[in-house]
């Protein structure tokens, strides 16, 4: 089986990275129930921890892709998809975050597979 199309126009050796992660894994068309959307904002001393950085480690270690940045109110907000366990298991992990962070609470939005993402990235 294989990866859905890049529809995105774009390329690059970080997208083959990243398309390399999702090869071993079924293609959304396969099984669209596996594949979903998360959004997540995170709430508490998640600025300046390397919250980011490590959310993206993490993500990319779960073959998702995505991205994650700083909000002007402290909070860090995360966009992500991916099969739903790995986005289970990533959701858990935003829960408490890098050994610095202080994580009070995470709001989670569930979403539709859009296949936008070939990466994780830090913005």
């Amino acid at each position: 089986m294989s990866d859905p199309p890049d529809r995105s126009g774009r390329g690059g050796a970080g997208e083959v990275h990243a398309d390399r992660k999702r090869s071993d894994q079924a293609s959304p068309a396969s099984g669209a129930a596996d594949w979903a959307r998360v959004r997540l904002i995170v709430a508490g001393r998640v600025q300046g921890v390397c919250y980011r950085a490590a959310a993206a480690d993490q993500a990319r270690a779960l073959a998702l892709g995505g991205w994650a940045r700083n909000l002007a109110d402290g909070t860090v907000e995360i966009v992500a998809e991916g099969r739903r366990v790995g986005l289970a298991q990533f959701a858990a992990w935003a829960r408490h975050g890098p050994p610095h962070a202080r994580v009070d609470h995470v709001s989670e939005e569930r979403g539709e597979f859009a296949d936008e993402f070939r990466e994780f990235k830090v913005r």
